[in-house]
């Protein structure tokens, strides 16, 4: 799992400095223990000598007036409050403690007289057992051992490192949040900042920028951001620029549309987002014959157009020396190869109409096969026999004729036609079309190419085109008729 910087942050300076606080306390503890423990001794010490030096000066010295004098020096202890002490006195052979004491605090056991003498300097001395700390002190025969629990001081001492804790964790949390808000104004925010700007830009808002920031390297970050935006946006628009006059050269190669003597045309040419490299002209013949090319040049964008615009002067040249479909490919095969990058190719579909014969002749060269519609209800595929033109310099093409009768409608169109994506990523295909072609030839030309449109955009819904569009319906009819130019 990744997690985020803002989390990394808080992670990594929460955690540390909660590490670094209970080190600290973990010291403090410690020192405050150490000290706590020389202070206890000394006054454990202290009070050993002043009941040894109490004791001799008794009216009474017995067993039950030193055992009063303890019983009252254990409630004037507990009177002001101040820690209880377990008291022993050692005389004659006898082993005292207050009444109020409990006997099984302090064993007599664990104070020798060999651990004592080892232990004292001069009669006296403190020394550490595991439970207790004890003060010792011998004087005229009387020898006094005053101890305290040593669990009791470490509680003494824990509660007291309990409320420094408290008031190390609060001034902990604010010190965390100053530097959390530090920390998230002055990186974790303008970085969320900058990933919103970067992720405008990604998304086409070129030209779009970020609002400076305070820090040196926030500044540095957002500068360069900044620069390339604008230098994204100036690209866009100079490929934009380079865009519009690749299209209006592609509309240079729409010519105009002659009148037609026995033909109802419609065509419409649908432009994709890119350019690309549809072509399509009709010649009329010095014998009244007509001939019909359209053609699809591989690739996409400016190199595409160009590609077609070059395709455009090969066919004049070509139809100059020839009307035949085959011979047409065969030269343009030979002449375009020889002018084009190396990979790049063209479909082309050459239909020549003879209207005293009534047919039309045909060579199709790797493109869409046109579709031929009887008036009867059949329908005929002009399919291709070859490769595309330009692909191998030895490539031939068959010469077709199929008889024309009054009525028969022909459909040229380029892949784009075909190649329309829908939400599911489901091609239009060529069945779909040929099934929305055939649907539309009850009604006229104009109104048969809308129909096919419309079934195209409901394929498509919001979708743009993947590439350009071409769409050319011939509709043969008995006599000569004005046909409308789109």
């Amino acid at each position: 799992m990744t997690l985020s910087l803002r989390v990394q942050l808080l992670i990594g300076v929460n955690v540390t400095m909660a590490i670094l606080l209970a080190l600290a306390l973990v010291v403090d503890y410690r020192r405050e223990l150490a000290h706590h423990l020389r202070h206890e001794k000394g006054a454990l010490l202290a009070e050993a000598e002043t009941i040894a030096s109490t004791l001799p000066v008794l009216e009474r010295i017995d067993v039950p007036s030193i055992r009063r004098l303890l019983d009252s020096i254990v409630s004037g202890m507990a009177a002001t409050g101040s820690p209880k002490h377990d008291l022993l006195v050692e005389w004659g052979g006898h082993t005292i403690q207050p009444t109020s004491a409990n006997s099984e605090s302090v064993d007599s056991s664990r104070f020798k007289k060999s651990d004592a003498e080892e232990c004292a300097i001069d009669g006296q001395g403190v020394w550490e057992t595991r439970d207790f700390v004890v003060g010792m002190c011998s004087k005229e025969g009387f020898v006094v051992h005053v101890a305290e629990s040593l669990p009791s001081i470490q509680r003494e001492i824990g509660y007291e490192t309990l409320e420094r804790l408290i008031v190390l964790v609060m001034a902990g949390l604010v010190a965390m949040g100053v530097v959390d808000f530090i920390l998230l104004r002055a990186l974790v925010r303008p970085l969320e900042n900058l990933s919103r700007t970067v992720k405008l830009i990604g998304s086409g808002q070129l030209g779009v920028q970020v609002a400076r920031y305070r820090t040196s390297e926030m500044a540095v970050l957002a500068q360069s951001i900044n620069t390339m935006s604008s230098m994204l946006a100036a690209h866009d628009r100079e490929v934009k620029q380079q865009m519009s006059k690749a299209r209006r050269l592609q509309q240079h190669l729409l010519p105009p549309w002659p009148e037609i003597p026995g033909l109802r045309t419609e065509r419409r040419f649908l432009p994709a987002t890119e350019v690309t490299g549809d072509y399509h002209e009709v010649f009329p013949l010095s014998n009244g014959e007509w001939l019909f090319c359209i053609a699809d040049v591989t690739g996409h964008g400016i190199p595409a157009a160009m590609t077609a615009a070059m395709l455009k002067i090969l066919v004049g040249q070509a139809v100059s020396k020839t009307t035949d479909p085959q011979q047409i490919l065969n030269r343009l095969n030979r002449d375009f190869g020889a002018v084009v990058m190396p990979g790049d190719f063209a479909t082309m579909l050459v239909v020549l109409w003879q209207p005293g014969l009534k047919q039309i002749r045909f060579a199709n060269g790797g493109h869409e096969p046109g579709l031929l519609w009887r008036k009867g209800g059949d329908l005929i595929l002009l399919e291709s026999d070859g490769l595309m033109v330009g692909a191998v310099p030895e490539a031939h093409w068959e010469l077709h004729t199929l008889p024309i009768q009054t009525g028969d409608r022909l459909l040229m169109y380029t892949d784009g036609a075909v190649e329309v994506f829908n939400s599911r990523r489901e091609l239009f295909g060529r069945t779909r079309l040929s099934d929305a072609y055939v649907a539309s030839c009850d009604v006229a030309p104009r109104d048969a190419v809308d129909r096919i449109i419309h079934k195209l955009d409901e394929h498509r819904g919001e979708r743009a085109f993947s590439d350009d569009v071409t769409l050319l319906l011939l509709e043969f009819a008995e006599e000569s008729v004005e046909t409308p130019v789109s």
